[in-house]
């Protein structure tokens, strides 16, 4: 990865700065910098995407995240320098220690040969001395190989070795080895790389059969080919394919998945093609392994990537899942993991379920639902692209399950854009929902309670949102902005806009209760909060309704609830309208501002 450029240090703020000292030092970079104060155009460019970078909270997070990584690669660099370094001098030293027992071991020979060589001599030279002329010729080979001895000996060398030479004992015979035998070498703790070509053109022609050859620092390279096996990963193998479309892996029946990581504490996976080539199989089975599977692809499988075990935590990464007979992509309720830059596309299924992080990726034309959190799962579903799935956008169901959903782009889905359901909570915040078939955000059964805020749902053709809301902007909706529906639901909204939808801008009804504060409701083509049916019974606060086509808050047909402090201005019908038998809410001090025949008009009591 480049180095990427500290856009803190460009404007001159610690990391953790808030926006206003952000947007500060941005204006006194920039006029530091200005052409016209010495500075140039090139940096004032830098300090504007600088600006528009660390003031956007989803591009924020995305860069702090690159700058964490850049620098965790940076130190390792220098850890890995410093490493190599450190075995570096430990080889030099091994080896200088080596040559240095070598030169011994040769001297200790040399001096043993000089000394039984000297010792011969005498010997010999007594012989000669005591027997005739015949002796002398018979020892004559003996004395010509002394000769050779002595001549390869300096003079120091036997000057010292004359001095002692009956302590020299008698050498036995001795290979001498080369220097480059004295050591051995290395064994496995060098990385190797296994290739595989399914054409036989290299060492191996299948990719289990390389994996089970290899050692857990070994990496295996696939080229391109169809390989139709099962593969089980091993603890630390790399498995690289040369071209993700061409390295295919095919089933070769059903049942078993086509590749398995089991108990595995690091792995790697990469380019590979997984296809189900019409058996009814899960394409890659991670159980309890914490693996990276990164630019690989899953097509017609029942299961791309199923995920399961508490110690499981996968990266997925630049992954393509499409096709399933099943569902794309499932992490079970006790796993952990991420998903990130992925397609998960058009699975009969739901795109992904139950990741504890789906960052980036573009789920589209699934089944059922585009992600679905269930079992009790927390998770982050962050900057994603869902849209056009046959349910909803995102589904989220259960008790405890509480998800945080942030900054997507959840559009024209065939029902809700989110769901909650089942007694389940959350957080759904700065999300941009829009043209779903039914709801912008939809919660059901009494019990299911989350927070929404800073959404924008716009041209649903439903209800926008409803249950805690604040900081909403509910537009252009075919029912109402925000419908809050059901015996014991009990919501609180405020500071929502919620405007031009078709029918009312905030919606109680079916006997909810709760709060509706500082909203501003206008526009709509009926009324701006609407109170419906016995048992409804909310407390409507400060609120602003401008310019709704029937009355600013209407009560019907046997609602109660209390009205006070609100601000109703030029609404077509009335100001506020209550109808129905038995519909009695509490109304006062509220400011009545141009609305048409009637500031508040009752209906039948």
């Amino acid at each position: 990865m480049a180095e990427k450029k500290n856009y803190y240090e460009l404007i001159g703020v610690p990391e953790d700065s808030d926006e206003e000292t952000i947007r500060l030092a941005v204006k006194a970079s920039l006029k530091q910098n200005h052409p016209d104060h010495g500075g140039s155009v090139e940096v004032c460019q830098e300090i504007l995407q600088a600006k528009w970078t660390l003031l956007s909270a989803r591009r924020r997070r995305v860069f702090d995240e690159e700058l964490r990584q850049t620098r965790q690669e940076v130190k390792a660099r220098e850890t890995r320098k410093k490493i190599e370094v450190q075995k570096s001098s430990e080889r030099f030293e091994d080896e200088f220690q080596e040559v240095i027992s070598l030169h011994r071991k040769k001297k200790i020979i040399q001096a043993a040969l000089i000394g039984s060589g000297i010792a011969a001599v005498i010997i010999i030279a007594v012989i000669l001395i005591a027997n005739s002329d015949r002796v002398r010729a018979a020892l004559s080979p003996l004395q010509t190989t002394m000769n050779s001895v002595a001549s390869n000996v300096t003079p120091s060398d036997a000057r010292q070795e004359t001095s002692s030479p009956a302590a020299t004992p008698a050498p036995a015979e001795v290979d001498i080895p080369e220097v480059s035998q004295w050591y051995a070498e290395p064994g496995n703790s060098t990385p190797q790389t296994l290739m595989v070509a399914a054409d036989g053109s290299e060492e191996f022609i299948s990719i289990n059969k390389a994996i089970a050859s290899a050692s857990s620092i070994d990496t295996i390279r696939v080229k391109p080919g169809e390989y139709r096996e099962r593969i089980v990963l091993k603890e630390g193998v790399r498995v690289i394919g040369q071209d993700k479309g061409a390295c295919r892996v095919i089933a070769p029946d059903g049942g078993v998945p086509v590749m398995t990581a089991s108990g595995l504490s690091t792995g790697f996976v990469e380019n590979l093609n997984l296809v189900g080539d019409g058996h009814d199989v899960i394409g890659l089975l991670i159980e309890d392994s914490t693996i990276e599977v990164r630019n690989c692809s899953f097509d017609g499988l029942r299961t791309g990537i199923e995920v399961a075990g508490a110690a499981a935590k996968p990266t997925i990464v630049d992954c393509t899942v499409i096709n399933s007979t099943g569902d794309g992509v499932i992490f079970k309720s006790e796993s952990g993991g991420e998903t990130t830059r992925s397609m998960i596309a058009k699975n009969s299924g739901s795109g992904i379920k139950t990741v504890p992080r789906i960052h980036e990726n573009t789920v589209i034309e699934n089944g059922i639902h585009g992600i679905v959190f269930d079992e009790g799962a927390g998770g982050i579903s962050e900057a994603n692209e869902i849209r056009q799935n046959g349910g909803s956008g995102i589904l989220v169901s259960a008790s405890v399950t509480a998800p945080l959903i942030v900054d997507n782009e959840i559009l024209r889905n065939n029902s809700h854009g989110i769901y909650f359901q089942l007694r389940s909570s959350g957080m759904a915040r700065g999300n941009n929902i829009h043209g779903n078939k039914e709801s912008g955000v939809f919660i059901s059964e009494p019990g299911t309670f989350p927070t929404l805020r800073d959404n924008y749902c716009h041209d649903n053709e439903m209800d926008g949102g409803s249950t805690v809301a604040m900081l909403n902007v509910c537009e252009n909706n075919g029912v109402a902005g925000i419908a809050v529906v059901g015996e014991r639901t009990s919501v609180t909204l405020a500071a929502n806009r919620c405007a031009n939808n078709k029918f009312n801008g905030i919606e109680f009804s079916n006997g909810a209760t709760g709060f509706a504060k500082g909203n501003e409701c206008s526009d709509n083509l009926h009324a701006g909060i609407s109170v419906t049916d016995k048992g409804t019974d909310p407390t409507l606060i400060n609120n602003h309704c401008k310019g709704n086509r029937v009355s600013g808050i209407s009560f019907l047909r046997g609602a109660s609830g209390k009205a006070y402090d609100n601000v109703l201005e030029l609404n077509i019908w009335t100001g506020i309208g209550v109808l129905g038998i038995g519909t009695i809410p509490e109304v006062g001090k509220n400011a009545m501002l141009g609305n048409g025949e009637w500031p508040v008009y009752y209906g039948r009591r």
